[in-house]
């Protein structure tokens, strides 16, 4: 659903009304990230998937300390995130997100392990053949890096044919 990519509680605190009433073009970008991705993310993964940060206006954006060239403002980039049943860490679930873009071979741009699977970026975009890029933030010296992901970090988990398909959950 729409809202899922709009919400934000430091939009809402600061009347920040443009967050809520986005272009069409972001709304389009919105639907092609999840067509691409999400939706067969889900699918695959056979249950929900958190959306903590979808678009953000520039505003927003630029007020949590954003990069002016993110992908969330064009509305081509989500921050994601999911719990695994009886599993405590909510990290092994966003592992999970992550192995499985990957394993998918999903046509995303970027995908990101936000400080050790605490969250997964997931970017799309329709402006270009995307780049595949995997990287890992960390924080060093009190701010951000973007470091390129080592692939001996991850296995490549293969969808089990088992896999409930889960009708369209991403609805505009």
């Amino acid at each position: 659903m729409l809202q899922e990519f709009l919400k934000s509680n430091a939009a809402t605190r600061f009347g920040l009304q443009q967050q809520f009433t986005p272009p069409i073009q972001v709304i389009n970008n919105l639907r092609a990230l999840c067509v691409n991705i999400l939706q067969p993310l889900r699918d695959a993964v056979g249950q929900a998937i958190d959306i903590n940060s979808g678009y953000r206006c520039l505003a927003l954006n630029t007020m949590i300390g954003g990069s002016k060239n993110s992908q969330h403002i064009r509305g081509e980039a989500a921050d994601i995130e999911m719990t695994i049943p009886d599993e405590k860490d909510l990290k092994a679930g966003n592992k999970k997100l992550f192995d499985t873009i990957i394993a998918l071979d999903l046509p995303y741009d970027q995908l990101i392990n936000e400080f050790d699977f605490s969250w997964v970026h997931v970017s799309y975009t329709t402006k270009r053949k995307p780049r595949k890029q995997i990287l890992q933030a960390v924080r060093r010296n009190g701010k951000i890096v973007y470091l390129p992901y080592k692939a001996s970090n991850f296995a490549h988990p293969q969808p089990q044919d088992d896999t409930v398909q889960v009708s369209s959950f991403f609805v505009f």
